[in-house]
Order: structure tokens, then C-alpha cells, then sequence
């Protein structure tokens, strides 16, 4: 029974020490900010049009130079950030965020310029996940902490059903700073500090 009891407590820390999720936080304008977070509220619903990252939801990887139908969870954050950045008239300079589609070169980017923090979902945040082996992953904005590490995100290049019928594009969706998502583990949260 007592080595039943150490291999659950075993068990039980294994994830805390092997490779535990990290928080960064990077300077960002707060004005700049608060549009951003606003410009992403208003592309909650956009659809893909055949469910292939294709339609409307391409604006987001064309701003950054790809043509053809790419992932863009990434892309839509950045994205939003640089309408935001541009409504307000300011020097690129003041994009927080490096100008890329792929979700870990954002958290790398934050690892490697931002300032390490406990890690604590902030409203806003961005939550990164990491398929293992892969530079791929995924990337959503928190905007609403709940209790118990879940949050509420918008989610660029994920599904929502409507009317019984699954649709691709950019949702609200409930996550866990702590699960993994499909295959991937969570590598971390890049959190804004306003300057």
C-alpha cells in the first residue's frame, strides 16, 4: 500500500517538474490593447468557407505575406494587433508581437524579450499550446479568468457547432491553463505589461 501511495504522489508531480508551463510578459501600449482585444471581439463568428482555412478568415495570413489557405490562430491574433496598431496611428515599433503565423516563435519570442512571472492566467493573456516533437501548436487570448485554471478564449482557426453542424473559424471557447489540447501540451501564457 505505501509504494501504491509513492507512485501516485510520484504521478502527481511528475507534470509540475517535467517541463511546467511558463508566464512571460512582454510591454504592450495599453491603448493598443484594449482595441486590439476589441478588434478580436468583433471577429468572433467569422466562418471559414469550406472548413479548409479558406474565405474570409485569409485576411489574417495574407497580412503577413502567405497566400493560400495557412493555419492562423496566430496570424488572427497578430492580425488584430496591427489593425489596432494602425487605427490608432502608431509606429510599428509599438506591435507587441512578433510578425509571424506560428504560435511558439510568439511564446519564443516572449521567452527570450519578456519578463518571466508566476504563472497565473491574466485577462488577455495569450495561452500557448505545443505539439511535442513540432514546431507546431496553437494560440488563443484569454478574456475571461475563471476559477480552477479554466478560462474563456477567442480562438482563431478552431470549431464551434451551430444548429448541429460543426463550423471552422473564430469562437469563444472554455480551456485549462493546466490540460493539453488534442495533442498538445500547454507550454505557457505571454502576458502584457502596459507601458
Amino acid at each position: 500500500m505505501k509504494r501504491l501511495s509513492l507512485y501516485g504522489v510520484l504521478l502527481l508531480l511528475l507534470p509540475i517538474g517535467a517541463g511546467a508551463a511558463q508566464r512571460y510578459e512582454i510591454p504592450c501600449n495599453g491603448c493598443l490593447l484594449c482595441e486590439a482585444i476589441a478588434i478580436m471581439h468583433s471577429q468572433v463568428g467569422i466562418c471559414e468557407a469550406t472548413g479548409r482555412n479558406d474565405g474570409e478568415v485569409n485576411k489574417y495570413t495574407l497580412s503577413l505575406g502567405l497566400r493560400g489557405n495557412y493555419p492562423y490562430c496566430a496570424a488572427g491574433i497578430w492580425w488584430c494587433f496591427e489593425q489596432a496598431r494602425r487605427k490608432l496611428g502608431l509606429p510599428k515599433i509599438f506591435h507587441p508581437l512578433p510578425a509571424t503565423a506560428v504560435a511558439n516563435e510568439m511564446f519564443a519570442f516572449a521567452k527570450l524579450q519578456g519578463k518571466p512571472t508566476e504563472y497565473y492566467p491574466g485577462l488577455y493573456d495569450l495561452i500557448v499550446w505545443k505539439r511535442q516533437n513540432s514546431f507546431r501548436g496553437h494560440i488563443e487570448c484569454i478574456v475571461e479568468v475563471m476559477k480552477s485554471g479554466f478560462v474563456r478564449t477567442i480562438a482563431f482557426n478552431s470549431c464551434s457547432a451551430f444548429a448541429g453542424k460543426t463550423r471552422e473559424g473564430v469562437f469563444f471557447q472554455k480551456r485549462n491553463i493546466f490540460h493539453p489540447l488534442v495533442r498538445m501540451k500547454v507550454r505557457g501564457l505571454i502576458g502584457f505589461s502596459i507601458a
